[in-house]
């Protein structure tokens, strides 16, 4: 595992230079890969082992609908984690008997707790490789067309590409990355288009 030192924003104008460990990603492995290795090493057929992850995402959402904690043995704890929609703001506490407005009030995402032993092994399996220097843009060098390609040459292999590894791929940083796979969508010739939205969009090809 790759990783630098981020230098953190001095917010309180003290003059150090504070930096944590972040870890250099690579690109995401995709779900293919994982049923396909599964696959592999346990000799249950592909569309078996689809049919579980499938299966267990309906029955973790129905007991977090619920809101269970959903704890799976070897592998962690999942909760559902609540916010109030953007533009809200917080509500002071009623008096005793007067109703809260909860319209406003939505399943913001999910927390994930990792079993103990699970991450202990994880650990224990990690090799660190610092990269030298804290944390800078990569320079670019590639042109937009190129990375339109390098974009494409991904979705051959993949079933679709999101902002970070377009960034990590092409060197830019997120929020360029994301201006520049919008602009393919709006261009019917790029042969990129998106699905979803907001947290969900990913880009495909079209």
């Amino acid at each position: 595992m790759k990783y630098i030192f981020k230098e953190m924003p001095d917010m309180q104008k003290t003059g150090e230079r504070k930096v944590y460990p972040k870890v250099v990603h690579g690109a995401p492995i995709s779900f293919e890969t994982i049923v396909n290795l599964m696959s592999d090493t346990t000799q249950l057929s592909r569309s078996a082992i689809k049919g579980v992850f499938i299966e267990l995402a309906d029955v973790m959402n129905m007991y977090l609908a619920q809101g269970h904690a959903v704890k799976i043995d070897n592998f962690g704890t999942f909760n559902a984690v609540l916010g109030v929609r953007k533009g809200v703001k917080a509500q002071t506490v009623k008096k005793e008997g007067e109703r809260y407005d909860v319209k406003d009030v939505y399943v913001k995402g999910i927390h994930f707790l990792p079993d103990a032993e699970w991450l202990r092994h994880l650990r224990g399996q990690t090799r660190l490789q610092r990269i030298k220097g804290t944390s800078t843009l990569s320079k670019v060098k590639t042109d937009m067309e190129k990375r339109r390609q390098i974009a494409l040459n991904y979705l051959e292999e993949n079933p679709f590409i999101r902002v970070g590894t377009y960034a990590y791929l092409t060197g830019l940083n997120r929020t360029a990355a994301n201006h520049e796979l919008n602009q393919f969508c709006k261009d019917p010739e790029s042969g990129i288009t998106s699905s979803g939205i907001r947290n969900q969009k990913v880009y495909i090809k079209g």
